[in-house]
């Protein structure tokens, strides 16, 4: 991404669309960490209506109206949420571990503003088990889609394999050569150059010669 983009959207942006698989993935991890602090933890996957500062839009405007976070419940009463792609709303990194009334209030949309209706439910195994395969349906679909935009990337390569292609590869190796006949006039001129100064330094040589000669003679006389 580039540099001048806020790292907090860099992050949220890869972050956005991914809050099922983070929950699928997460929860076995999640569950036998805070078991091993709380014999008596439980985590449960939980989709609530979010109220963040801002949304991601790849297409067109829209609303998110659901976001898949982990709810911890331990022993003592306590409840904890975990929201590992909470950036994607604006949601501070820090905030991705709050207590669960702390963290209701401040990012998840009150029932009142939702027309009465609950904004928040928790997955059984049931419904965890075809929010799997819709995450399967969906990475399946993308990997699809991303096959078939190669296979047309290449096929569209191998059609230019005639026409500018061809133009191409005639233009690079017309370039070579001109360069390599410039490179051949380079060392022609140098050669050139070389040899005229041998020559005038031959020259410079017997014109003192013949000047020291002369001198012997006029002393002789």
């Amino acid at each position: 991404m580039p540099p001048h983009v806020e790292e907090s959207l860099q992050r949220g942006a890869l972050m956005s669309n991914n809050c099922d698989r983070s929950a699928h993935f997460l929860k076995r991890m999640a569950e036998d960490l805070f078991c091993r602090l709380d014999p008596g933890a439980k985590v449960s996957w939980m989709i609530l209506v979010p109220q963040g500062r801002y949304t991601f839009a790849f297409n067109k405007p829209f609303r998110a109206v659901q976001h898949s976070v982990l709810l911890v419940d331990l022993s003592d009463g306590r409840q904890l949420i975990l929201d590992p792609t909470g950036e994607q709303f604006g949601i501070p990194r820090e905030h991705r571990f709050l207590p669960a009334h702390e963290y209701m209030k401040r990012y998840m949309v009150p029932s009142d503003d939702w027309e009465g209706r609950r904004t928040w439910i928790l997955l059984d195994a049931e419904n965890e088990q075809e929010m799997v395969d819709k995450i399967e349906l969906f990475w399946k679909n993308a990997k699809e889609t991303a096959e078939s935009c190669v296979e047309v990337w290449v096929k569209n390569i191998l059609l230019l394999s005639h026409s500018s292609l061809e133009v191409v590869l005639d233009s690079g190796t017309q370039y070579m050569d001109q360069e390599e006949k410039l490179l051949d006039m380079f060392e022609r001129e140098l050669a050139k150059q070389g040899s005229g100064s041998e020559k005038e330094e031959e020259e410079e040589e017997e014109e003192e010669e013949v000047g020291a000669i002369g001198n012997m003679a006029d002393n002789t006389d």
